[in-house]
């Protein structure tokens, strides 16, 4: 499923403050912070990743140094100071450019039908390039179903938009991976969705 993704520069300070803040709620709360080859670090001059945990030692959100993971659906008791945390961080307004992914996309469509239409012309494959097209269809319905399960209180649409995106992608690859940056604006986009509505109870647990 697509996580909860911010774009940031590593800050090891709102990591710090995050952790004193969840420590509020609960005292089992850690703090791992990690030096560039991967090793656990105490100096936070030395820390170019981190991640905080709960007591239960499940991940509630991951830093590297350009972006971020926020894992809501396993925030448990934590989810509303963890929201909290990020609404004053403004989290909640920070820009989204999703122009790279909308080309991409557009990039992806033109390079199927191009070489199904290739193929088409010259090795008379005639159900080559319908098939192409639709399986093409098929991956960019995907997305937008993706799109529409980031919305809070739609995400019944999410396994199918992934199962419609996976099957597309398997017989467009390897010109599906033009579909990334579409996948991680739509990351980003989730969280800002969740992050500005106030009903905290729409979040499902992960188990």
């Amino acid at each position: 499923m697509i996580p909860f993704r911010f774009n940031r520069d590593f800050d090891v300070e709102m990591l710090e403050s995050l952790y004193q803040h969840l420590r509020t709620h609960d005292n089992g709360v850690e703090l791992t912070l990690r030096a560039p080859g991967g090793n656990k670090v105490d100096a936070a001059g030395k820390a170019v990743s981190g991640v905080v945990k709960d007591a239960g030692g499940r991940t509630l959100l991951s830093m590297r140094p350009k972006e971020g993971v926020v894992y809501l659906r396993r925030a448990g008791a934590l989810k509303a100071p963890l929201i909290d945390f990020l609404k004053e961080r403004g989290f909640d307004q920070d820009k989204i450019n999703g122009e790279l992914s909308v080309v991409c996309i557009g990039v992806y469509i033109a390079l199927v039908a191009g070489l199904g239409f290739y193929y088409f012309l010259n090795a008379q494959m005639l159900y080559f390039y319908p098939v192409l097209l639709m399986c093409a269809g098929v991956m960019v319905a995907g997305l937008f179903l993706l799109s529409h399960s980031s919305k809070p209180g739609q995400e019944v649409w999410e396994l199918p938009g992934m199962i419609m995106l996976v099957l597309g992608a398997l017989f467009t690859a390897p010109a599906c991976i033009l579909a990334k940056p579409m996948i991680k604006t739509l990351g980003l986009k989730k969280l800002q969705y969740h992050l500005v509505q106030d009903n905290v109870s729409l979040y499902e647990v992960e188990r």
